[in-house]
């Protein structure tokens, strides 16, 4: 426990908490911050903030979710992983109680992400040397 005090609370501004909360308020909507039509116009050059381009990302993605997590549920990974274009993988974690606290705090995170995140890593790199080769 005095770990995980040591590091409350993490470092966020209000902007990014109140992007979130835009993000929850417009249904998931992957969007751009919302400055209002006003701001927008300015900002953007429209009334509503554009939606971001998920298939410009062209790193490959891993993606690793739990049932338990009230940030980013299944539902939402599975909508990301159907927007973006290089998806490896994914990976749900086992254990039922996981929840988005534990992939950095949890007693079991090594176990159900760090030791599969290597496992994943190992193979990639593998994968990437046969391509190469």
């Amino acid at each position: 426990m005095p770990v995980v005090m040591s590091h409350i609370p993490a470092g966020s501004s209000t902007k990014t908490v109140l992007h979130y909360g835009q993000e929850i308020k417009y249904n998931g909507k992957f969007q751009e911050y919302d400055y209002g039509t006003e701001g927008n116009i300015a900002k953007y050059g429209c009334e509503t903030p554009p939606i971001y381009n998920l298939t410009n990302i062209d790193v490959p993605l891993y993606l690793i979710y739990s049932t338990n997590d009230y940030m980013t549920g299944p539902i939402d990974v599975v909508r990301l992983s159907k927007q973006v274009k290089n998806l490896f993988g994914m990976y749900l974690i086992p254990l039922k109680k996981f929840n988005h606290v534990d992939f950095l705090f949890g007693k079991d995170a090594l176990q159900m992400v760090y030791n599969p995140l290597v496992e994943v890593l190992r193979n990639f790199t593998n994968e990437i040397a046969v391509k190469m080769n």
